[in-house]
């Protein structure tokens, strides 16, 4: 093994990441040591449910072209992908609960936001994603999803168990914002 913490070996893809907890690309003499300028590195965090870091994924290239560039699919394949964990994560960590899986409307059939909530309808959990984007005015969790959304529990499981399998819309209280679930 190796320590790759910011706080012992400088500016590099792990420590960033732990410390900026964002993904990030450190190319070559970016890295703050010396001996590491030839290596480019691209490291995004993984997310728990409770939205604290629990991995890394990162991915380096021990030699790379001097151009920054070179590296752009590597980086955004990292990032994707620790996304895609995320969300298995969260999904089999909420296997217990009813999940609502949100995208915004006409932006594709993966999901950006999951929702677990308990049988009295409340947020308990959400992704990162969801927090930041849906939650935040919502204040701590648990939350009733009618405080986020123009919906009840009710409507929404009536909804799902009479139109099984079918897209419906879902509209966001505070921004209008309209969803796909």
């Amino acid at each position: 093994g190796a320590c790759w913490s910011e706080h012992d070996e400088g500016t590099n893809g792990v420590g960033t990441t732990l410390v900026d907890k964002a993904p990030i690309l450190v190319h070559r003499s970016e890295h703050f040591r010396a001996y590491n300028a030839s290596i480019s590195c691209s490291a995004a965090p993984v997310f728990g449910p409770e939205s604290d870091v629990v991995a890394v994924i990162n991915a380096s290239a021990l030699t790379a072209p001097e151009d920054r560039r070179s590296q752009s699919i590597v980086f955004h394949l990292v990032a994707q992908h620790a996304r895609l964990i995320e969300n298995a994560f969260f999904l089999e960590s909420n296997r217990h609960r009813w999940i609502l899986q949100l995208s915004r409307a006409g932006h594709g059939f993966e999901p950006e936001y999951l929702l677990a909530l308990d049988d009295a309808g409340r947020i308990v959990q959400a992704n990162v994603r969801a927090r930041l984007d849906l939650l935040d005015r919502a204040g701590p969790l648990p939350v009733p999803l009618h405080a986020v959304f123009q919906a009840s529990t009710e409507e929404l499981m009536r909804t799902a168990f009479e139109r099984p399998g079918r897209p419906m819309a879902l509209r966001e209280l505070s921004s209008g914002n309209c969803f796909s679930c």
